[in-house]
Formats: C-alpha cells, sequence, structure tokens
C-alpha cells in the first residue's frame, strides 16, 4: 500500500470518528435536556464524561461478540439497543447521586477531562480536513 493510499483510508477514518464523536456529544446533550438539572446539568462535565465512558464500553462489548448477536433472532436483537439505553439511564441517576454525595469524585473526573481536552486541538481540525478530503475526492 502506497502513501496516498494510507493518507485517503485515515481520512475515512477520521472524518468517520468526527461523525461519530458528534452524534456521542448531541446524544450526551440530548441527556442533559431529558433529564432535570439537579440530576444531569448541576455536574455536566462528569456526567457527560462518564456516560460516554459507559456507552463506549458497552459499544465495546457489543464489537466483541458481534459473532453472537448475528445468531440471534430479530426481537431479541432489538433488545440490545433497548438494554443499553436502560443501563445508561440507570447510570446517569446512579452517578447523580454519587456526584451529590461525594463532592471530591466529579472534582476528580472534571480535571481529567479538563486534561483531555487538549485532544480536542488535535482531533477537530484532522477530522475536519478529513471529512473536507473525503467530500471532495466524492464530488471529483
Amino acid at each position: 500500500m502506497d502513501a496516498r493510499k494510507l493518507l485517503v483510508m485515515f481520512t475515512y477514518v477520521v472524518s468517520f470518528s468526527l461523525a461519530e464523536s458528534l452524534f456521542l456529544m448531541a446524544f450526551v446533550v440530548f441527556l442533559c435536556l431529558v433529564f432535570p438539572g439537579r440530576v444531569f446539568k448541576q455536574h455536566f462535565i462528569a456526567q457527560g464524561t462518564v456516560q460516554v465512558l459507559i456507552i463506549s464500553i458497552i459499544t465495546y462489548f457489543i464489537r466483541q461478540r458481534i459473532e453472537l448477536f448475528q445468531k440471534f433472532e430479530i426481537w431479541k436483537l432489538l433488545a440490545i439497543p433497548l438494554v443499553a439505553l436502560a443501563v445508561i439511564l440507570l447510570s446517569v441517576v446512579v452517578f447523580a447521586v454519587i456526584f451529590n454525595r461525594f463532592i471530591k469524585v466529579p472534582q476528580l473526573i472534571e480535571s481529567l477531562a479538563d486534561r483531555m481536552t487538549i485532544f480536542a486541538y488535535l482531533y477537530l481540525p484532522l477530522g475536519v480536513l478529513g471529512l473536507a478530503v473525503v467530500i471532495l475526492r466524492n464530488i471529483i
């Protein structure tokens, strides 16, 4: 594989990752709108970070067991997103209680999230550039 093909493949991966991240962020903002302020908005950064981590873990386990899920009947496949959504909704409430009871926990998670924002300065421009290359490549 030459360098040009490798860069094209990289742009597709980065642009898909950008779209996936925007979808995930939209879901976290939707959760913030659905739940009352004292549950989600009070500790938005900590709750959002924990929810993204939980969604990532759920996605990892689903991808690891994809062969098992291919053998399921359709009604069992419909239960998987419902169970994942139930876990996410339950974890919002559980972590709201934890964050209200233990003040240091949200502070620790927020400081960790603050340290990881440096990656946004690298990730977002690469994602937009990759998306632009994919769009130009498919138009031309």
